[in-house]
């Protein structure tokens, strides 16, 4: 056969009786298998490591351990998604990109200039179209947070999170930035007060988390704004010192109390439990209800709006940057397309969450008029428990006939009984004067 190359059978044994091997060594390695792979993660990019070890061994009856799993998925990511070097290489192009296909959106891209190149610094986005929903139909608070990215390169994601006229969350703006500190957050909250058009913070309240800085920043830039701080962490940091049901129980009251004598009452409990002066300590006035400021139409004490798009956006903080952001950008174009085709079911001029929570308000005011109908016997007796001649009249009514008005009433009587209505009679007469609470004609999913 001289020097061809090409190879001879000599004996051939049809017949097998010894073990397979499934064990094969350094011929099935990440490389291998992220080329056999590919395809298969582009149509399913979180597919398990666990799912991906059987998946292999069904498909190629060979075994392979996790590391090697994880490594091909890595491999395969790569090849998806570019190198982690490129993505940021091609920030400059994504955010000229942005400006191009979103006229009136801003994005601002910061950089550290070092004699061997510029490193990554900090990037911001606001679309046109979430600032203009935010100025036309939502609520005059927004909660801010950051969180932790989660892939190789680390850094930070702030963001302003709102809340609609239907109070749904409504993302207005992020921004990633290598770390979480007094000089990012300024410079985030400067941006946002600028495209939104902030004025100081004048009748306007933001939520946040006591994160570094970002307390000194607000103030610093949004001077006239009503700041809340989020009851919920107030509440973690004050468990670990004092890990009480009962205690939790009356704090959460106390943070929930509609006027100053109910937040006193439950205060005056909590002494009897502990924590007291740590929690007078936190400036009660920035996390409980009776304190804050009215005209927003925003009861929340917590900050759940900017821990809900956290969750969201967990997955794709994983990713390299570039990715993120556009998984971003999708979430709030898929969020926009279906909040938009639920907008075109309502009826009428008022957001379905108003009706609802004004039912919930009379129901709730109904059984306190109720009771207090029981307990009191005469209009004096009203009037001299603080009730004014308005309340009186839209509790009770003096029931009398013709002949009492000639004669005149006795008000020592018992003269007073509850007009009640079902809540939806009374919402009817109560739509036209609900003002401020957001409608659906300014809705902000309607962006030309």
């Amino acid at each position: 056969m001289g020097r061809d190359r090409s190879f001879q059978i000599k004996k051939i044994v049809g017949k097998h009786l010894c073990i397979r091997s499934y064990d094969f060594g350094a011929l099935v390695n990440p490389d291998w298998i992220a080329k056999h792979y590919l395809k298969e993660f582009i149509t399913k990019p979180n597919m398990k490591l666990d799912d991906f070890k059987d998946d292999i061994q069904k498909t190629f009856f060979c075994k392979v351990s996790k590391s090697q799993c994880r490594r091909a998925k890595i491999r395969i990511q790569t090849m998806i998604e570019g190198k982690l070097t490129q993505h940021y290489e091609r920030l400059w192009d994504y955010a000229n990109e942005i400006t191009r296909s979103n006229p009136g959106s801003i994005v601002q891209l910061g950089v550290h200039v070092n004699l061997d190149g510029n490193y990554f610094h900090r990037f911001y986005v606001c679309f046109k179209a979430l600032k203009d929903g935010w100025n036309r139909g939502c609520r005059r608070i927004f909660g801010l947070d950051g969180c932790f990215l989660k892939g190789k390169v680390k850094g930070g994601l702030l963001a302003a999170v709102g809340r609609d006229g239907n109070n749904h969350i409504y993302p207005i703006a992020w921004a990633v930035v290598d770390i979480e500190n007094k000089d990012n957050w300024k410079w985030f909250i400067e941006l946002l007060s600028n495209d939104l058009g902030l004025n100081g913070g004048m009748e306007l309240s933001i939520i946040s988390n006591q994160h570094k800085g970002l307390i000194e920043a607000v103030k610093e830039v949004l001077p006239h704004e009503e700041h809340r701080q989020c009851a919920r962490h107030i509440y973690a940091n004050l468990r670990k010192t004092y890990p009480s049901v009962v205690l939790k129980k009356l704090f959460w009251l106390a943070a929930k109390s509609t006027v100053e004598v109910q937040f006193t009452e439950h205060m005056n409990a909590i002494k009897g439990v502990g924590a007291y002066e740590h929690l007078m300590a936190r400036n009660p006035r920035s996390w409980c209800r009776a304190f804050f400021a009215s005209g927003k139409a925003c009861e929340a004490v917590e900050n759940g709006m900017s821990e809900s798009f956290n969750s969201v956006i967990d997955k794709a903080r994983k990713k390299p940057i570039i990715t993120m952001l556009e998984e971003i950008r999708l979430y709030m174009m898929n969020r926009f397309n279906t909040m938009s085709k639920l907008h075109e079911t309502w009826e009428g001029d008022i957001c379905p969450s108003v009706p609802l929570k004004m039912e919930q308000v009379l129901e709730t005011q109904a059984d306190v008029d109720a009771e207090m109908v029981h307990e009191t016997q005469s209009i004096n007796d009203l009037r001299e428990s603080g009730y004014t001649e308005d309340e009186i009249a839209r509790c009770v009514a003096a029931e009398h006939t013709e002949d009492d008005e000639e004669e005149g009433i006795d008000e020592t009587q018992p003269q007073v009984t509850i007009k009640k209505r079902r809540p939806s009679e009374r919402i009817a007469k109560l739509g036209k004067k609900i003002d401020g609470l957001g409608s659906a004609s300014e809705n902000p999913l309607e962006i030309e």
